[in-house]
């Protein structure tokens, strides 16, 4: 478990013994016998499967124990080990374990305040070589527990501890969050708080890809069919928002209309059966009966608008759009059409939705100051909370909503109108943090001379929309909707009865329960043609290109000099202050190599290529920051953009850190550096490009346009709006033609302008690496 610090420039004398003490290591198997990490999964162990099985959002399977142990065998290596448990906690779910590894007993030490998926450290434990038995079970014997266990690994060198490096991971995100989510600096004057949220509201529409907004092109709008009920109708209601983009919705009236009703737009978030699902239909009916127009709009993703190309996923990232920004939109086509109602008064309209329909209230309530009432349920997060512990929906991530203060800035750019912010107490983010986020918009309020607009509840309860949540929307739209009443909440009457079976066909607005495919414009046709634009405007220029991709990328300059610490089998290298990137090293050619990694240096290391490479050159394998996990980074990775630091450019930085650490030992004259795949051969590509050292740069297996990730389910990659900036064709150029050689690249109309080879890998990384 020694670690030695190390700097670049070190004294040739120490360099020569430092080499000389690794190059006896020559490849990876040698290596793997000073250290190990043996991972057990849960679902493998004996007797899991009398276990309660729960399902999380992105974070795989998690047992809750029946009051049985579990248990397996594995064999060590012996020595020192790092100890940790994967597990999901919440404030009902504690991480309440005990782990025995033979005689020794090891309690988790957690008990969470927020949901949480994810590692923690558990202790550090001495195990003798050879086998072990490993049992996990309930902190009191025979008794079920509602922990929920998924893993467990066991660590033994710093540079095998790839778990330890995603919790530091982990906690560098959270505090990079806290950083950029702080308290901002309160405005003194009514007209200093308009001038913040003028530039508030231009930055967060941009963001989310609606400055400028889309045409109003025809609705074409429909009345599909009609549920007659005592006091209330349903209308059946398809539109299009853009056109031949089908949005179905559910239209509740209340049957006395001798005047125009004021309306509200019921936003469906995540609920498996969409606009049809419970928690949607008691809202409909509860503000139906209570006098109100409700559109309750289907979500691209579900229910009848889940055809093929609609989804919930990045396809507007590139572009410079969002999901969020997408939905927020057929939301605001809504009003158009409640607009062209004579029973409806589109002069007086809310919104509202819980969690996924929260955030598109939120977004919504921002874009459209039609809406006078803005009520969003269970969706204000901290993101320092949300982004590191829990995945759901990309349309949690928004570009740079962290970097521009959080959540809370949309409630003060929305100010004076009225703000209904509805949380629980056992949440994904915790209520002390929604209030803070709450409190930051209310100086906004106060010099607006609209305090009393703004409106925080916190109801003891899970992630729902529930009945007080109802009854609270029906007395906050009353004072600000209707003028009538006091604001506070209005009893509800019984309405289990009203509703439909979620499951059935009653409330499908089209035969068979799907809008039509035939024609049909969906998210994935709309953002391609958006990528496809952006990209025919691209200037031919490439001048200061490297300049404005740093600040697209938000990449600080490497630290002088770039440390290091030595371990029993490789090297350390502090990337980010608190981040430690693995970096091994093969081969002792006389020309040197960085190999950035798909997945963790042992692994990569056995690669026929990295094995090709090693007999002819200085083989450096860096392992960036949380490709050794790469599941875990399902969770990790959304960070990276709510910080609007993509995690592409992340692991360049990691790459360039390796890179000047290794010339700083003068060894080599310069460097040549190498990747596969569209993530690692983008992250070299942008390394060469602010690099001028780097001599080659040799790429297996990329994209050949950033049109080619619209769609494409791995965020990795994905550069907000990189296609108002440049293509590959334009990094090419950055980097310079003749320092990068492509291969095997994924065809598409614009490969022409890249010259690319066609070559089995490893013959291609070979043949470049001879031609240097």
């Amino acid at each position: 478990m020694k670690r030695e610090g190390l700097a670049g420039g070190h004294r040739a004398a120490l360099r020569g013994v430092l080499w000389l003490s690794v190059a006896a290591l020559t490849f990876v198997i040698s290596l793997m016998a000073h250290g190990e990490m043996v991972f057990i999964d849960a679902a493998k162990m004996t007797g899991i499967e009398g276990w309660k099985v729960g399902r999380s959002y992105g974070a795989g399977d998690f047992y809750s124990s029946n009051g049985t142990p579990v248990s397996t065998q594995a064999n060590f290596e012996g020595g020192e080990y790092a100890v940790y448990a994967r597990v999901y906690t919440s404030p009902h779910t504690p991480a309440d374990l005990r782990i025995f590894i033979g005689e020794k007993r090891l309690v988790v030490p957690m008990q969470a305040k927020v949901c949480k998926f994810g590692w923690v450290r558990v202790a550090s434990v001495v195990l003798d070589r050879g086998p072990a038995v490993i049992r996990v079970e309930s902190p009191t014997p025979s008794a079920a527990s509602n922990h929920s266990f998924a893993a467990l690994a066991f660590c033994s060198t710093p540079m095998d501890d790839r778990v330890g490096r995603i919790v530091e991971l982990t906690e560098w995100l959270r505090h990079e969050l806290i950083r950029l989510e702080a308290p901002k600096p309160a405005p003194k004057t009514a007209e200093e708080a308009r001038a913040l949220q003028r530039e508030l509201r231009e930055t967060i529409l941009d963001k989310i890809g609606l400055n400028p907004l889309p045409p109003r092109t025809p609705l074409n709008a429909a009345v599909k069919g009609r549920i007659e009920k005592e006091d209330y109708v349903i209308e059946k209601v398809a539109y299009e928002s853009r056109p031949n983009h089908v949005v179905p919705a559910l239209l509740y009236l209340p049957k006395d209309r001798s005047k125009p009703v004021p309306a509200i737009i019921s936003a469906i978030g995540h609920w498996s059966y969409g606009k049809s699902s419970k928690a949607p239909q008691l809202r409909g009916i509860s503000l139906a009966k209570h006098g109100y127009a409700v559109l309750a709009v289907e979500p691209v993703y579900a229910w009848e608008r889940h055809i093929p190309g609609n989804s919930e996923g990045f396809e507007p990232l590139v572009s410079g759009g969002t999901i969020v920004g997408h939905m927020a939109w057929d939301m605001m086509r809504g009003v158009d059409y409640l607009e062209t109602r004579p029973d409806i008064d589109a002069t007086r309209v809310g919104v509202t939705g819980a969690s996924g329909g929260g955030m598109q209230t939120f977004y919504a309530g921002l874009a459209d100051e039609r809406f006078d009432a803005v009520m969003p349920a269970v969706a204000l997060w901290s993101m320092q909370e949300l982004a590191i512990n829990f995945y759901y929906s990309c349309d949690n991530w928004v570009p740079g909503i962290s970097k521009l203060g959080g959540m809370g800035q949309i409630i003060a750019a929305t100010a004076p109108r009225s703000f209904l912010v509805m949380n629980v107490d056992s949440d994904y983010s915790t209520s002390y943090q929604c209030e803070q986020l709450v409190n930051g918009a209310r100086p906004f309020y106060r010099l607006l001379q609209a305090e009393d607009r703004l409106l925080h509840t916190i109801e003891p309860g899970p992630h729902d929309y529930t009945k007080f949540m109802r009854e609270n929307t029906r007395g906050f739209a009353d004072r600000w909707l209707k003028g009538t009443g006091d604001g506070f909440p209005v009893t509800e009457p019984d309405l289990e009865n009203e509703l439909f079976d979620e499951q059935g066909d009653a409330l499908f607005v089209f035969e068979g329960g799907k809008i039509p495919t035939e024609g049909a414009e969906t998210v994935q046709s709309i953002w391609s043609a958006k990528a496809v634009d952006l990209r025919a405007k691209l200037p031919k220029n490439i001048e200061g290109l490297p300049e404005k991709l740093r600040e697209k990328l938000d990449m600080p300059p490497l630290p002088k000099p770039v440390t290091a610490v030595k371990t029993d089998s490789g090297y350390l290298v502090t990337s980010d202050p608190g981040i430690e990137v693995p970096v091994l090293r093969i081969g002792e050619g006389k020309k040197a190599v960085v190999w950035l990694a798909e997945s963790d240096f042992a692994t990569e290391s056995r690669r026929p290529e990295v094995q090709a490479l090693a007999r002819n050159a200085t083989v450096f394998v860096v392992e960036p920051r949380g490709a050794g996990m790469r599941d875990e980074m399902y969770i990790l990775r959304h960070a990276t953009i709510v910080m609007d630091r993509p995690l592409v450019g992340m692991w360049a930085y990691d790459l360039l850190s390796a890179v000047d650490f290794i010339l700083a030992q003068n060894e080599f004259d310069g460097v040549c550096v190498a990747g596969c795949g569209k993530e690692m051969g983008l992250a070299c590509l942008l390394a060469a490009i602010f690099e001028g050292r780097i001599e080659s740069t040799a790429v297996d297996g990329m994209f050949s346009s950033f049109v080619q990730l619209v769609g494409d389910s791995s965020v990795i990659p994905q550069i907000p709006g990189i296609l108002r900036l440049a293509d590959v064709e334009q990094l090419v150029g950055a980097a310079g033609a003749d320092r990068v050689r492509l291969n095997n690249f994924a065809k598409s109309k614009w490969s022409g302008a890249l010259q690319t080879s066609a070559q089995p890998a490893t013959e291609f990384f070979v043949e470049w690496l001879n031609a240097q």
